[in-house]
């Protein structure tokens, strides 16, 4: 940037002959950021635009003024809003979320050398077909950097050392431990992979001083049965005071049991209200989830549709609008159902809340009703078994009657007290 002063003010030039990959560089990072396509291109637009008029001007300054006499309208103001971020991103760096770039730290995978990240990159394709895009990526993280942490020992695998390995898990110093059983399983997996591939003696050497972390085991918080009453009388009752568009997603969220990023993706496409039936692909697993539709869902929906959803070419269901039509933020889910709980009257002391919440219901409302883990891990969308486990834990139910008694064993009552 160069900067001038002209009538008491500073102008700031900007660099015309880097502008491209600046330009590329921000549509970049708004589509890795998971921005809508609708958004990113209305950035393209406007930055065809601001290109354009650099061509003939040195700063951004009469932009603005002078848009009308170009176009021959006024700008939207969903236009200024976007001229506004390309301007603030070129002068200062500053990206649409109001955060400056953070520095790029580079990973463990990119420090392995080139046989470290072969190994890696093999023991991923052998082993992870099945495995959803977040779970090879943590697991590569997870196994890339164990190999740079023996790396750093230099040392050669033959001579690791028991202590070496337990190094990377606990900081014996501080008392502390540095990494908990997920990256002790991976690691282990990864280890039995590698110790039966050619000249991997090393590793099946250093599987057994791999340490086991213990299991940190947590009852997730659920709504009661009476909260869960209450909450559907509210939102399916006359008298409530959400929109058609918060009461349809609240009602998505209690008996389809989707993710907020789900229902924040869901299209017009995925209802077929001839067939009765919702498909929508998973956005954190990519599992084409499809369920039967409900009624009470379908019909919410469908008022929504009808009496209260913007008139717009966009293909997401929820959409916001305010300066301009834009779909539903993930964020947003989380908000709308904590304003049932409010209205509702419930979860008001602090306990937990938020979208995930109705998902555990409708998950923890299928474990109780008696369905099979085949059926209910296909309505969840699911692909393994142990995913079941924390509903099955708050079937309280079904855990009495796995308890023993006590009554035919010899203890003195004072044990008990």
């Amino acid at each position: 940037l160069l900067y001038c002063i002209h009538n008491h003010h500073i102008i700031i030039i900007m660099d015309t002959v880097n502008y491209p990959v600046k330009i590329q560089a921000l549509l970049d990072y708004l589509a890795d950021q998971n921005y809508s396509a609708t958004y990113v291109s209305v950035f393209k637009n406007e930055c065809v635009r601001v290109i354009d008029y650099l061509s003939g001007h040195d700063t951004l300054e009469d932009y603005l003024p002078s848009y009308a006499n170009r176009h021959g309208a006024e700008p939207l103001p969903y236009r200024v809003r976007v001229f506004r971020h390309i301007r603030s991103y070129l002068e200062h760096g500053r990206l649409p979320s109001r955060r400056h770039p953070l520095p790029q730290r580079d990973s463990c995978y990119g420090m392995l050398p080139a046989a470290g990240r072969i190994l890696v990159d093999s023991y991923i394709a052998c082993c992870g077909s099945g495995w959803s895009f977040s779970t090879a990526k943590k697991t590569g993280q997870a196994v890339s950097a164990f190999l740079l942490h023996l790396q750093r020992l230099c040392k050669d695998p033959s001579a690791v050392t028991e202590e070496d390995v337990w190094a990377f898990f606990y900081d014996s110093g501080k008392d502390k431990v540095l990494r908990g059983r997920f990256f002790s399983c991976c690691i282990r997996r990864f280890l039995r992979w590698a110790g039966s591939e050619p000249g991997g003696d090393c590793y099946r050497r250093i599987l057994p001083m791999i340490p086991q972390m213990k299991h940190t085991h947590k009852v997730s918080d659920s709504l009661s049965a009476d909260e869960d009453s209450r909450l559907q009388s509210y939102i399916l009752g006359e008298d409530c005071r959400l929109s058609l568009r918060d009461r349809a997603i609240v009602t998505v969220a209690r008996f389809c049991g989707l993710r907020a990023c789900d229902i924040a993706a869901l299209r017009m496409s995925d209802i077929d209200l001839g067939r009765s039936r919702l498909c929508v692909r998973q956005r954190k697993t990519g599992v084409l989830l499809e369920q039967a539709l409900r009624p009470v869902v379908g019909n919410a929906v469908c008022r929504y549709v009808m009496e209260e959803r913007p008139v717009s070419d966009l293909p997401e269901l929820f959409l916001v609008d305010e300066r301009e039509v834009r779909p539903l933020a993930c964020s947003s889910v989380g908000e709308v159902c904590d304003r049932a709980y409010r209205l509702a009257g419930i979860r008001q002391d602090g306990r937990r809340r938020g979208s995930h919440l109705l998902r555990h219901r409708f998950a923890q409302a299928l474990v109780e009703s008696g369905a099979c883990d085949a059926a209910a891990m296909r309505l969840l969308g699911h692909s393994s078994p142990s995913s079941l486990n924390v509903y099955l834990e708050t079937d309280l139910a079904r855990l009495r009657d796995c308890a023993l008694s006590i009554s035919s064993f010899s203890i003195g009552k004072e044990v008990l007290r």
